[in-house]
């Protein structure tokens, strides 16, 4: 600042307009020219030129709070050309200082609710935990990111990547905290996807591999026996041994061989279920008739343990409606798992019943040695592993219920299965009331 200073009467108040004027001049960082003349002896030059040095100072103030208006309108208009919200909060409150529209429309509200009020993203649900790690990262190192789920005001959830920076004033300590927030919900997404489907792979090859280690123990067994038994039956050098025993072996022989059609029915079932290729083909089916039949086949496989057969039904049901090949295949193996995992001498129900809802129903149960509850969860599972148990190394595959399982629901219907340890199971066939003729009753 170029200053011609002459001589004045009062000196000090020449210097008081002086250092205002400096203030302000070096303030806004311009160069201004003052002259000062020498006043007459009224003192009206002095008084002149002092009231226009505090004219000009203020003018000077003015252009200050202008230009930094005119700069924060500038720095707004940048802020709101970026595609990510930016943010900045005072680092002792939390309070927003500063926002642009991208940060507002991320989070869903408008600027004046914002600003002056504590940061919402506080208010995630995110744990604590990470939130007061992502505080003490930012406040030691000046930088860190966190990545959090935000539900905005209208309900709308988004995943959220928050990347922060902290300011200090001169003395180190912290004022300000500026952060730049981009939605990821897409990117995060569709790596969750891809987690996802890595993980059925790898459970699908796993299924696999239980699928063929356990065909092979199911395979093996019964054809172990057909080959076994007919090697006895075959061989003359002991045809002597044998013949007392030929009706007991040739029961074995059949037994098996009802065991390699159902395992070779169920597998060939889930296959088309699996390929979508299963159809229903519906007609009236008289469940009695169906069941009974059913009991006959398998007889002469539960007499091989001296195990009983119980049936039980109304003398009038109404007929099903549905796929009597796939009530043949649920009944079947129901029946059948109730036989095979029943020891000698067990006691085996087969019980039909209209239910309070007109639906109706198949009961298959059992006085075996019962599931053991830590199967339960996994029952409907096919190759699914098994706890480490005499019971549940023998339940096999599982493929049958399975395949139960989806064919009773294909029908509209549930199946349920309740087992007591040491007292027995019990798997009960739902078939809902669309699927009864309630015509063919009184």
């Amino acid at each position: 600042m170029n200053l011609i200073y002459d001589r004045f009467p009062n000196p000090k108040n020449g210097l008081v307009l002086l250092a205002v004027v400096l203030m302000i001049g070096f303030t806004v960082e311009r160069s201004y020219h003052l002259l000062f003349v020498e006043q007459d002896s009224s003192g009206t030059l002095f008084a002149v030129w002092t009231v226009c040095g505090v004219v000009l100072a203020a003018w000077l103030m003015r252009r200050e709070i202008v230009y930094r208006d005119e700069a924060i309108q500038q720095l707004r208009q940048i802020l709101d050309l970026i595609g990510e919200g930016f943010s900045m909060i005072d680092w002792r409150t939390t309070n927003y200082v500063e926002v642009n529209n991208a940060f507002c429309q991320l989070l869903g509200y408008q600027r004046h609710e914002l600003i002056g009020r504590p940061s919402v993203l506080l208010n995630a649900p995110t744990s604590a935990k990470r939130l007061r790690e992502f505080s003490r990262e930012l406040g030691r190192k000046g930088t860190s990111q966190i990545e959090l789920d935000y539900v905005r005001p209208n309900g709308t959830a988004v995943r959220l990547k928050i990347s922060a920076a902290l300011l200090r004033d001169p003395r180190g300590r912290p004022v300000r905290a500026i952060s730049f927030v981009t939605d990821i919900t897409n990117a995060w997404q569709a790596e969750q996807n891809a987690i996802a489907a890595k993980e059925r792979i790898e459970a699908a090859s796993r299924a696999k591999n239980r699928f063929l280690m356990s065909m092979s123990h199911e395979l093996r067994t019964p054809l172990n026996a057909i080959i076994g038994f007919s090697d006895l039956l075959l061989n003359p050098k002991t045809e002597p041994q044998v013949a007392e025993k030929r009706i007991e072996y040739l029961s074995d022989i059949r037994s098996s061989g009802h065991t390699l059609l159902d395992l070779v029915g169920n597998v060939i079932d889930m296959a088309r279920i699996e390929a979508d290729e299963f159809d229903l083909l519906d007609q009236a089916v008289d469940l009695k008739d169906v069941a009974a039949r059913i009991i006959r086949q398998m007889r002469p496989r539960a007499s091989t343990k001296n195990i009983a057969i119980e049936f039980q039904a109304p003398e009038v049901l109404p007929e099903l409606y549905g796929d009597l090949r796939s009530i043949n295949r649920m009944i079947g193996n129901l029946l059948s798992n109730a036989i095979k995992f029943s020891g000698d001498g067990a006691r085996v129900a087969v019980t039909l019943a209209l239910e309070a809802d007109k639906g109706l129903s198949v009961a298959i149960s059992d006085t075996g040695p019962g599931i053991p509850p830590a199967a339960m969860a996994t029952i409907f599972e096919p190759f699914s592993a098994n706890p480490s148990d005499d019971i549940g190394k023998k339940e096999g595959s599982r493929l049958g219920l399975a395949v139960t399982k989806h064919l009773i629901e294909a029908h509209g219907g549930r199946i349920e299965i309740v087992s007591q340890p040491g007292q027995g199971t019990t798997a009960t066939l739902y078939f809902p009331r669309e699927r009864t003729a309630l015509d063919d009753i009184a």
